[in-house]
């Protein structure tokens, strides 16, 4: 070894023997702590990502229509057959005239002679059966429109898929036209709807064979890491684990996804502001009734009503005004 290296291994020993000698444990926890913070507060400071899981209808649609393998394996979990070929549609419907409201499906399909429409109804409203019905029954006059007999119409099926996030009893329910004695209306059209919120809540407790049948729909909205040890060796399940990650990295798609989603958060902080609005206008309305009824002292009415006393007085000036 030459004389400089043994200068500091030399040195590098004192040092040591020093440091452990006033108080080791100390010393070394601290330094190990001191490290630890710094890691930690450096993985704090990079910037989350949004994992955007096909529960986002963008998401949802990109994968189902690039994705036939997929889908098969999404439908044929719900129809519980097996499935041969799939044809997907124009997911744009066609209107019944100019004034008529375009509507856009999220995947229309058709399996021989049965049409299909699938939709994602992550945040479902009060409308939201309504207007899938309304869908799924434009599906069903649009082959009349394109010139199909009744006879030929009675020999196709007609099914609304709805991918649902809401209360609800089962995890898989099907509706018909039918009387309370069962009797259907039409026997070729009906709804199934599947509540992805149950599913997911009541995954743990469900069978083997249950399992089984709902993986592809479980996996549709688990965030990268579950979907990570959830996939397996399940072949349709990487496909579907690749195609979510590329969609994830894409920073075209993300930026849509976000400008999507605060459009939305803008229009529904709207709808809160014009309830705000209105609630505050009915209280003005109220305030002035028990003015106008001169029982109550300004605080009181202050109080029953919400508003603020100061506005309370200005509407006392303004009706005192107006006699």
């Amino acid at each position: 070894m030459s004389s400089i290296g043994s200068i500091g291994l030399f040195f590098c020993q004192i040092v040591t023997s020093i440091f452990l000698f006033y108080d080791p444990i100390w010393k070394i926890d601290d330094l190990y702590l001191s490290f630890l913070s710094v890691k930690v507060s450096t993985e704090r400071d990079e910037p989350m990502l949004t994992f955007y899981t096909a529960k986002n209808d963008i998401v949802f649609k990109m994968i189902m229509t690039q994705h036939k393998n997929i889908l098969k394996r999404i439908i044929e979990s719900i129809l519980e057959e097996k499935i041969e070929e799939i044809t997907i549609l124009n997911s744009e419907l066609t209107t019944i005239n100019v004034k008529s409201k375009k509507r856009v499906v999220d995947i229309y399909i058709q399996i021989k002679s049965l049409y299909i429409n699938l939709e994602m109804n992550a945040n479902p409203r009060r409308y939201t059966n309504y207007r899938n019905g309304g869908y799924l029954f434009n599906i069903y006059n649009e082959r009349i429109d394109r010139g199909e007999n009744y006879v030929t119409l009675m020999k196709k099926d007609f099914i609304g898929i709805n991918l649902s996030y809401q209360n609800g009893k089962h995890i898989k329910e099907e509706y018909a036209l039918q009387t309370k004695e069962g009797y259907k209306y039409l026997n070729n059209f009906k709804i199934i709807e599947i509540n992805l919120e149950k599913l997911k809540k009541e995954w743990y407790t469900l069978d083997k064979k249950e399992q089984e049948k709902y993986k592809y729909l479980y996996m549709l909205d688990l965030d990268e890491y579950s979907l990570k040890s959830f996939v397996g060796e399940d072949k349709v399940m990487k496909e579907y684990e690749e195609a979510i990650k590329k969609i994830n990295q894409n920073e075209k798609i993300r930026l849509h996804i976000s400008e999507e989603k605060d459009a939305e958060m803008i229009y529904n902080s709207d709808i809160v502001l014009a309830k705000e609005e209105g609630q505050k206008e009915g209280a003005k309305q109220v305030a002035k009734k028990l003015l106008f009824l001169g029982i109550n002292t300004l605080e009181q009415i202050a109080e029953v009503t919400e508003l603020s006393l100061e506005e309370v007085k200005q509407l006392k000036t303004r009706l005192t005004l107006n006699k």
